[in-house]
């Protein structure tokens, strides 16, 4: 799906799907994902750790466990990304600077809200972050 160009009323925002593993079932979960966005950039966040990951026909932002190039720390030393699941944020926002708003969702959460719906809500109430 290609991203409408950005107007006033949504913020530039990227839309990202984070996952580690890959499969038929996780790609529609992708899609499903992919599917509520319209203005926004949207791409896979694979942690590439035990190997590369094929989620064409999806852009990619890869990463491993290995964030010391952004000055994190390993810690703990095992599921290291389980534990620190924002690494992945840090790693979106270093490659892709200069948007308002970054979108981080699971392989295995389901998105079921209109995400231009969601980030102009949070523009217009001044959020800087919403989490569950």
């Amino acid at each position: 799906m290609d991203a409408v160009p950005p107007d006033s009323t949504v913020p530039s925002y990227v839309a990202t799907f984070r996952t580690h593993p890959w499969s038929p079932a996780i790609a529609a979960m992708d899609a499903r994902m992919e599917a509520h966005y319209r203005r926004g950039r949207f791409l896979v966040v694979a942690d590439e750790t035990n190997g590369p990951l094929d989620v064409t026909p999806y852009d990619k932002l890869a990463h491993t466990m290995h964030f010391n190039g952004l000055g994190l720390p390993r810690a703990p030393d095992e599921m290291t990304m389980w534990h620190c699941g924002d690494y992945a944020l840090y790693a979106l926002l270093h490659a892709l600077p200069r948007h308002d708003y970054y979108l981080l969702s699971e392989y295995d959460v389901a998105v079921n809200t209109n995400l231009d719906a969601l980030v102009a809500a949070a523009a217009r109430h001044g959020l800087d972050l919403v989490a569950s």
